[in-house]
C-alpha cells in the first residue's frame, strides 16, 4: 500500500523529531480557519508535530515532507527550492522527487481544544478551535483598539474610559474657557461618568442573576439526579432478573461492541523513554462475555508498531456462558469516518497449549486474564488514514 510504504520510509528516517508531540503550542494558522489565520492560537491539547512548519511554526493546510525528516509549508519550501534545494536545517540535500506532501485534516483540527487568540489579553474561552472562531466571529469581549491620542491598544469594551480618564496623552484645550463653558464640560464629565456607573451596575445586576439561575438550575439537576438514582436502583433487581434470563436461554443477540482507547500520540512517544507504552479500553459485553482491548507500542525493523490484543474479564454472566471461551473472534480498527477503510483481523482460539488454556479459562474473582490474539498494525500508517480522533482510536470486538 502506497501510504504504509511513506509511512514506513518516515519512521526509517526520524530519530527522536519522529516522536515528537506539541503540547501546549503557540502556533498560528494560515489558510484553514479563516479569521483566526495568522492570529497567535495556544493549543491545549496534544498536536501532531509534522503538523507545524519547522522554519516558521505555521500550520497550514498541506505540509511537505523532506527525507531528512523536517516538514515545512508551501511558502518557506518555495522559498527553500529557490535557494537551491537545501534543508536550512541540517543542510541535507534533496530532489522534488524525494518530498511528501501531507494534509492537514481541517475537521481534526477543528476538533483540538484551544484558548481563544485573546487569552493574553484576559479572555478565558477556551474550546474546540470551530468554537473558537465562532466566539471571535460573534465578538470577543476582549478585542483591542488603538487610542488615537496616546496610540496605545485598548481594550475596545475600556476604550472610553481611557479616553476620557486615564489616557496620559488627554490633554485640556488651552483655550481659557468661560465659566458657562466649564459648567457644560463638567456636567458632560460627571454624566459620562454616571453612564458608566450606571453600565457597571446594570452589568453586576445582570451577573447576579445570571448566578442565581444558575444555583436553581444546580439545584433541580441535583434533585433529578437523585431520583433517577433511586428509580434505577429499585429496577435493577428486575433487570438483572431478566438479563440472567436472557443468557440463561442462551438468547443473547450482541455479538459486537465498540470500545476507545485513548493516549495515542502519549504512548507512541514513550517507545523511546522507560514511561508506560501500555492503554485499555474500557470493558464491554459481547455474546455474554465481558472483554476489554488492549493497546501497546514496540519499535522493530526501524518502525514502531500499534499492538492490539484481547483480554477476558470478569463478568456479571460468567456463572452462565460455557467455558473455556471458544468464540471466534474478530478485532476490528474503526474508521471514524469512512467504514471502508476499516482494518479487520481474525482471531484464533483454539486451545494449542497449556498457556493457550489461561488466556479462555473463566477468570479468576478480581482478576483478568492474560492477552491473547494479538494484531499489529504500523502506528504511523493508522495516524495518516486517519483512524486517530482527538488522541484515540476506536475498535470494535464481533463474536460468532
Amino acid at each position: 500500500i502506497k501510504a504504509a510504504a511513506i509511512a514506513r520510509q518516515i519512521h526509517s528516517l526520524r530519530t527522536k523529531q519522529s516522536h515528537d508531540i506539541n503540547t501546549m503550542v503557540k502556533t498560528r494558522l494560515s489558510g484553514i480557519v479563516g479569521v483566526l489565520d495568522w492570529r497567535d492560537l495556544e493549543f491545549m491539547e496534544a498536536i501532531p508535530s509534522w503538523w507545524t512548519c519547522k522554519l516558521c511554526g505555521a500550520i497550514s493546510r498541506y505540509t511537505l515532507l523532506l527525507p531528512c525528516s523536517h516538514e515545512f509549508c508551501e511558502v518557506c519550501n518555495d522559498q527553500i527550492t529557490a535557494k537551491g534545494q537545501r534543508c536550512p536545517l541540517d543542510g541535507c540535500e534533496y530532489t522534488v522527487k524525494d518530498v511528501k506532501r501531507l494534509v492537514v485534516n481541517p475537521v481534526q483540527l477543528g476538533e483540538r481544544v484551544a484558548r481563544c487568540v485573546n487569552f493574553s489579553r484576559g479572555c478565558n474561552f477556551q474550546g474546540p478551535v470551530r468554537k473558537v472562531k465562532q466566539h471571535f466571529q460573534d465578538g470577543c469581549s476582549f478585542n483591542t483598539v488603538t487610542c488615537v491620542k496616546c496610540k496605545r491598544e485598548v481594550l475596545h469594551k475600556e476604550y472610553l474610559e481611557h479616553f476620557l480618564s486615564y489616557c496620559p496623552s488627554y490633554i485640556t484645550p488651552t483655550v481659557n474657557p468661560t465659566s458657562e463653558d466649564s459648567n457644560a464640560s463638567v456636567q458632560k464629565t460627571e454624566l459620562a461618568t454616571l453612564q458608566i456607573s450606571d453600565s457597571r451596575t446594570d452589568a453586576q445586576d445582570d451577573v447576579n442573576s445570571l448566578l442565581e439561575r444558575i444555583a436553581t438550575f444546580t439545584e433541580r439537576v441535583k434533585v433529578l439526579e437523585d431520583t433517577l438514582s433511586r428509580k434505577i436502583c429499585e429496577t435493577l433487581p428486575t433487570r438483572r432478573r431478566s438479563s440472567t434470563h436472557l443468557m440463561v436461554q442462551g438468547r443473547s443477540t450482541i455479538k459486537s461492541a465498540s470500545c476507545c482507547i485513548g493516549g495515542f500520540y502519549c504512548r507512541e512517544t514513550n517507545v523511546s523513554t522507560s514511561h508506560t507504552t501500555k492503554g485499555y479500553s474500557q470493558s464491554v459485553m459481547v455474546a455474554g462475555y465481558t472483554l476489554k482491548v488492549s493497546s501497546d507500542f514496540q519499535f522493530e525493523d526501524n518502525c514502531t508498531w500499534l499492538s492490539l490484543s484481547l483480554m477476558i474479564c470478569e463478568g456479571p454472566f460468567d456463572s452462565f456462558v460455557s467455558w473455556p471461551f471458544r468464540k471466534n473472534c474478530t478485532v476490528v480498527l474503526v474508521h471514524p469516518i469512512d467504514s471502508r477503510k476499516n482494518v479487520r483481523r481474525p482471531v484464533s482460539t483454539e486451545l494449542m497449549d497449556n498457556r493457550c488454556y489461561r488466556w479462555f479459562r473463566k477468570p479468576k474473582p478480581g482478576q483478568d486474564n492474560e492477552e491473547f490474539g494479538h494484531q499489529l498494525f504500523d502506528s504511523k500508517e493508522v495516524e495518516f488514514m486517519g483512524f486517530v480522533v482527538n488522541d484515540s482510536i476506536c475498535v470494535s470486538i464481533e463474536v460468532e
